[in-house]
């Protein structure tokens, strides 16, 4: 027997779970992705983000499922390209590289930060019996299978009444974290294998699949035990980043790098004036001169840079623009520095981004509340001339209560007025 189609039945589906119920309809998609029908393999995608990896939570099926989905990777049909595999995908890619995209997530959800040694005492929790703890799950199970093939639409739907022993399981948040942490646990224990399988990959003939591959055992190598591997892998990331043909991808790879205490030197040098700010934007970056220029220099056109990509980075909070805000003014404390900066992004807030977009300056301008003996410097009033000016800023309310707060006099008139005397 194919060696995948005997993994698939080698687990006891039936008794697994995912986000929706009992996870016995599992072997179907995984069968599709190893017989590489493009449609059910579309659908089995999304069952594997939707049931397997809902929201970033893991399960107790999740682990097989993502094991088998490893050992399926490198089978050539894998390079075969899926159509509108989400609705959230900003164009069509590999089945590889949506699968591997999927590792990456996997990863980040089941390496949570929790160490081995909390997590197993989360799931065998002291002073209760293992006796008990199986008691309720097999009272849960029957209450899940009381609701029949799918009990979320029975629930969530229908409205049919919550089974007792369903509902008292959730009820029970020492056994719902017992469980968690051991669906966790087995996640982890996979790790090992899915690393094994796709390492391969990272000598792929494409280039984009190399870099999934890469970003992928970046976040399967977060346990301390795997830092040394990690950090060859990100070294082999930042050399083979600058490769790359598309920009949103060195983007991508220059985020990866950096969050994860990477170097991304080379695409600090990068044609492309998106991809340099991202590498600026990597802590390993955080006292270079060169870095801090390349964010001033994006802020010269804050409008811009949300039109760089047509996709969130790994590690982006909100618009691309806010993150170099809130990465520069960290990094430089003399607002005069700031002030041009601070300037355009005023310019190109509105009512709903005031507080990303400004109060971060105001907070660097004024790091002191002002007394009547305060003397403003020039860079000082200059800002707040600006902000005077710009009249839909002061429509949340947002700049009144950060006046106040700093002692300034609060609402747009009486910032005019104030910076004219």
């Amino acid at each position: 027997m194919d060696p995948v189609l005997q993994a698939i039945a080698d687990v006891d589906w039936d008794e697994l779970e995912h986000a929706y119920g009992p996870a016995a309809d599992a072997p179907a998609h995984l069968r599709a992705l190893l017989d590489g029908d493009a449609e059910a393999c579309v659908d089995a995608v999304g069952y594997l983000d939707a049931a397997l990896l809902h929201q970033g939570s893991v399960y107790s099926a999740t682990a097989p499922f993502v094991a088998i989905v490893a050992q399926l990777l490198p089978r050539p049909h894998t390079a075969m390209t899926i159509e509108d595999i989400l609705p959230w995908d900003p164009e069509p890619r590999s089945l590889r590289v949506a699968l591997l995209d999927y590792l990456e997530i996997f990863a980040h959800s089941c390496c949570s930060g929790i160490s081995d040694a909390q997590l197993y005492a989360e799931a065998y929790p002291p002073g209760r019996s293992e006796e008990d703890l199986q008691r309720v799950k097999a009272n849960r199970r029957a209450g899940l299978l009381e609701l029949g093939p799918d009990p979320a639409k029975a629930l969530l739907v229908e409205h049919v009444p919550t089974p007792p022993g369903l509902l008292a399981a959730i009820d029970d948040n020492e056994f719902r974290t017992a469980m968690r942490a051991r669906d966790e646990i087995a996640c982890r224990a996979v790790i090992p294998g899915v690393i094994e399988a796709i390492e391969p990959l990272v000598d792929d003939a494409d280039a984009v699949v190399r870099i999934a591959t890469l970003r992928a055992l970046i976040e399967l190598t977060a346990h301390p035990t795997l830092n040394a591997k990690r950090s060859a892998l990100l070294d082999r990331l930042d050399t083979i980043a600058p490769t790359i043909p598309d920009p949103a991808e060195r983007a991508t790879a220059a985020r990866v790098s950096g969050i994860h205490g990477g170097c991304p030197e080379r695409l600090l040098a990068d044609p492309h004036p998106g991809v340099r700010a991202c590498a600026a934007l990597a802590p390993a970056f955080a006292t270079e001169q060169r870095a801090t220029d390349e964010l001033l220099a994006a802020l010269e056109r804050p409008e811009v840079i949300d039109e760089w990509f047509n996709r969130y980075l790994p590690g982006q909070d909100g618009w691309l623009r806010h993150d170099v805000i809130r990465e520069l003014v960290g990094r430089v404390h003399d607002f005069e520095i700031l002030l041009p900066a601070a300037i355009e992004a005023a310019w190109a807030a509105n009512e709903h981004t005031v507080h990303n977009d400004c109060i971060s300056f105001l907070h660097r301008a004024f790091p002191d509340p002002i007394t009547d003996e305060s003397e403003l410097s020039a860079a000082q009033l200059s800002y707040l001339a600006v902000l005077a000016e710009i009249e839909p800023l002061w429509q949340t309310g947002q700049l009144d209560r950060w006046f106040s707060e700093a002692g300034l006099p609060g609402g747009r008139a009486s910032c005019r007025r104030f910076v004219e005397q």
